[in-house]
């Protein structure tokens, strides 16, 4: 991709839960990362990826961070993320899905710890 390709790749990371049904068990957590394709300096559009990722079967969502991959990123040929940024390029979106269950994070707005 040069640097005045007429879009750019964001990424998304994020933790979320399997639905009811899903390659998953129900309710485990997984940390993910959604690609998608958008305009030269956009800004992050977190409610297309959320929607990519409940699209995927996953609920309560949790976006840690998003960034702009770097123009030559496609030239990168380590998978999956190499699969992951082609698919972004040719379908708009892909998403990818570590397999390692994380626990929940503990609910915001309540202490860790109640004393």
């Amino acid at each position: 991709m040069s640097h005045d390709a007429p879009y750019e790749i964001h990424m998304y990371a994020a933790v979320a839960k399997m639905g009811a049904t899903g390659r998953y068990p129900a309710g485990e957590q997984h940390p993910l990362l959604v690609f998608l394709k958008q305009d030269p300096d956009s800004e992050h559009d977190f409610d297309m990826a959320m929607e990519v990722a409940q699209r995927n079967g996953w609920t309560d969502v949790d976006f840690t961070k998003a960034g702009t991959l770097p123009a030559d990123a496609g030239e990168n040929h380590v998978e999956p993320f190499h699969g992951c940024y082609m698919a972004a390029v040719q379908d708009g979106e892909s998403i990818l899905v570590y397999d390692t269950p994380v626990k929940a994070a503990p609910p915001k707005n309540k202490p860790a710890n109640p004393t």
